[in-house]
């Protein structure tokens, strides 16, 4: 193996590791908005109605993970 070898041996090793790393994409399974259920998504986005709907969605996830995060560290005391 050539330096060149081994330097697409890296680059597809990272590539491989960003891959994992990154987040799933979100698809509504039945064609309707993840977020209000009320209207079907549209757009390029195959989970959400609107982007409003979507930034909703991401931030109760947010305020989810954070209040999970509080309350076993305030149970681990």
């Amino acid at each position: 193996m050539d330096d060149i070898d081994h330097i697409q041996q890296r680059d597809d090793i990272l590539h491989q590791l960003a891959l994992m790393k990154r987040k799933p994409t979100l698809v509504s399974a039945n064609g309707q908005c993840l977020w209000c259920h009320d209207e079907p998504v549209s757009g390029l986005s195959l989970a959400f109605c609107s982007t409003e709907c979507g930034e909703d969605y991401e931030k109760f996830q947010r305020n989810k993970k954070r209040s999970c995060i509080q309350y076993r560290d305030h149970h681990n005391r």
